[in-house]
């Protein structure tokens, strides 16, 4: 959809209010404290099982919020399993880059079956975080873990059959409910 709007350069980068944009691509924008979420149009009618297929934006978001998780879950069992300082410290960045994450996949979900695997999204993410806050507390409560119970921890391991799921899905293209990630 083709159009102009107007640009101001600060330090060297581009900008353009988000609103005109917002009006050009003909989306909504819906506002949250210092969060905002815009939603595309829906696919034309050229496709009509569009709705049914997860587009490509949202796919390539989840697979950026999935290895943003992979790695915070590998960093909470290396951490943890080493013994390693300041767990919390580590921890929280990666907390922080997954709830950013999870704001873009929020905002590519256009499709039906972009909406029900956002839903899965979000529970990976929530299990992921009561991973870390698991172990952080542990760490906080100067409890010792063995590497192997970090590793063989259920939770950590239904994150993995949960990502597994996921991946498939994004292969797919399709929504088929991941039980793993509930």
């Amino acid at each position: 959809m083709p159009g102009e709007a107007p640009t101001v350069t600060v330090k060297g980068k581009v900008y353009v209010d988000l609103d005109t944009i917002v009006q050009l691509l003909g989306a909504s924008q819906q506002r949250t404290g210092n969060r905002v979420i815009v939603r595309l149009p829906k696919r034309g009618a050229e496709d009509p099982d569009s709705e049914a297929k997860l587009s490509r934006p949202f796919i390539v978001a989840g697979i950026e919020l999935m290895s943003t998780i992979r790695e915070w879950r590998h960093m909470i069992i290396t951490a943890t399993a080493g013994s390693y300082p300041f767990l919390e410290d580590r921890a929280g960045p990666y907390g922080r880059n997954a709830d950013s994450k999870l704001a873009l996949v929020t905002g590519a979900a256009v499709t039906e079956a972009d909406r029900s695997v956002l839903d899965l999204l979000n529970k990976e993410t929530d299990l992921m975080r009561k991973f870390s806050d698991k172990y952080v507390g542990l760490r906080k409560a100067s409890l010792g873990v063995l590497p192997e119970d970090v590793e063989n921890d259920p939770l950590g391991l239904q994150i993995l059959d949960c990502a597994r799921g996921l991946s498939a899905l994004a292969g797919s293209q399709r929504f088929q409910d991941v039980i793993a990630c509930h």
